[in-house]
């Protein structure tokens, strides 16, 4: 997986890349891809802001199974391994979502609100903390006999992100103030 995105002038920029994140769907191969993004980011090896359109929907892996936030199972007896599994399962569903929510905001909101480059070093090191948090919590799953995609997920936070892909001030309100803080 290749951090090399570029614009029109051929050099690397992070809306391209922040695009490619998007548009990976393994859930592991996104959060790498995700770090090695961050990682160039940071290191200066991508300066270059750049423009493109992110995708209206993250690409997600055919080994998810997608349900309606109401349609979800119990998951199951309090303090089993099954429970502990089926926690960790939407808990890595939710960083990787996290992780879209992230590249999403820089991607849709960035050069059209002339964002200053602070803005994106902060968005950066969210997606790069998410990504993280998702690889850790991967790992314990599989440590655990699981893995993800063992059971469905939903998209619900990705629901409140298309509802106010128009919009950047109800995407901070609704995603990072009242899903981040519940």
């Amino acid at each position: 997986v290749s951090t090399q995105s570029t614009g029109d002038s051929g050099e690397a920029n992070l809306i391209q890349c922040a695009i490619n994140v998007l548009n990976t769907s393994d859930a592991t191969e996104k959060a790498q891809l995700s770090l090695e993004v961050c990682s160039s980011w940071q290191n200066k090896k991508i300066e270059t802001i750049g423009t493109g359109k992110p995708p209206d929907k993250p690409a997600r892996p055919d080994y998810v199974k997608i349900l309606k936030p109401r349609d979800m199972p119990n998951r199951g007896k309090a303090g089993s391994l099954e429970m502990r599994k089926a926690m960790l399962h939407a808990l890595v569903h939710i960083e990787s979502v996290a992780i879209d929510l992230s590249w999403d905001i820089i991607a849709r909101f960035g050069p059209s609100n002339n964002m200053p480059k602070e803005f994106y070093d902060d968005w950066v090191k969210i997606a790069q903390d998410e990504a993280r948090h998702h690889t850790l919590l991967h790992n314990r799953l599989k440590e655990l006999g699981g893995k993800y995609g063992d059971l469905p997920a939903h998209e619900g936070l990705w629901e409140s992100a298309t509802a106010t892909a128009e919009n950047f001030l109800a995407r901070l309100a609704i995603e990072h103030m009242v899903h981040e803080a519940s």
